[in-house]
């Protein structure tokens, strides 16, 4: 069994701390949240894609999955008008496009009230 932990658990800021624990124990992947190096998917760049990925594979750690998808949006819902669901199928091709870059083969929808994900 391969364990891949969430950056949702800390902020970018200790990305290098956690790495070298991660390291420490063993853990070689990761799942992000894009919001935490992107925070507006639509005009993240390949460079700087490419700079996350390069940042982590350096320490021996893949990105192996994604997580809080929607964070940072307002108002984006699969119920709502044609408009709404629109931009956030806009917004999700954003995502899926910095995964694709990333490496990510997963994608986490999760329900942030309750914690049930769904892969």
């Amino acid at each position: 069994m391969r364990l891949a932990i969430s950056n949702i658990a800390w902020v970018v800021a200790e990305d290098e701390n956690i790495a070298q624990l991660l390291g420490r124990y063993g853990i070689d992947a990761v799942d992000v949240a894009p919001g935490k190096y992107f925070p507006d998917p639509a005009n993240a760049s390949d460079v700087d894609i490419k700079r996350v990925r390069a940042w982590w594979a350096e320490r021996g750690i893949e990105i192996t999955g994604m997580q809080a998808l929607l964070f940072g949006t307002s108002g984006l819902n699969v119920f709502g008008s044609s408009a709404v669901q629109e931009a956030m199928l806009a917004h999700l091709a954003a995502v899926c496009r910095i995964g694709a870059g990333l490496g990510a083969v997963r994608v986490v929808f999760a329900r942030p009230r309750t914690g049930i994900a769904r892969d």
